[in-house]
Order: structure tokens, then C-alpha cells, then sequence
């Protein structure tokens, strides 16, 4: 039987990461883009706010930065059990995170 490694586990793993840090400021902006454009009704309106197109463009580069730590990580979830080569991306981050309840897995 393999392993697998539980949310807790990679949540444990990227405490001290770059990866994490940038995801938490990632939420906070985009929060408060979402409270901005909440507070009007009108789309020109909110759409044309200072500096928002620079905030998605930053917001864009912090979540690449994520899915390229992302795709490292299960790179090196493949090196260890060759098998994963045949699953895709998604399965796997599903077997991984569903590891501690096997009869949960489905693919």
C-alpha cells in the first residue's frame, strides 16, 4: 500500500515556503478587489479604479508562482511512485490529499 501524506502534511511543508506566503497575499487582494467592486453598482465604475489592472496583473504572477511550486511538488510525489506518471494532476492531488481514507479515492 503507498503513503500518502494528508492536507495537514503539505500545509506543514509550506509554512516557512515562499509558496505560501504569496498565496495568503494573493487571498488578501483579491479580497479586497471583491469589497471594492462589491461597494459599486456600476461596472465602468469598477472596473476603472487606480491601480487595478496592476493588482490582477500581480495577483496573476503570485498564483503562476503557485502552480509552479504546485507542479514541483507532485513532480517530486511522481519521482517516488512511478505509477503516479499515469494519473493526472488532479487525481493525484486528490489521492494525496485523501491519503489517510483510500476507500475515499476515486478514479
Amino acid at each position: 500500500m503507498i503513503k500518502c501524506h494528508t492536507y495537514d502534511t503539505y500545509a506543514r511543508t509550506l509554512v516557512h515556503s515562499k509558496v505560501h506566503y504569496t498565496d495568503m497575499f494573493c487571498v488578501v487582494f483579491m479580497q479586497q478587489i471583491v469589497s471594492e467592486v462589491e461597494l459599486s453598482k456600476n461596472v465602468v465604475e469598477a472596473t476603472s479604479r487606480p491601480r487595478l489592472y496592476e493588482r490582477l496583473e500581480k495577483i496573476q504572477e503570485m498564483l503562476t508562482v503557485c502552480e509552479k511550486a504546485l507542479a514541483e511538488y507532485l513532480e517530486t510525489k511522481r519521482l517516488a511512485f512511478p505509477r503516479f506518471y499515469f494519473v493526472s494532476s488532479v487525481d493525484l492531488l486528490d489521492i494525496l490529499s485523501t491519503g489517510t481514507n483510500p476507500s475515499v479515492v476515486s478514479i
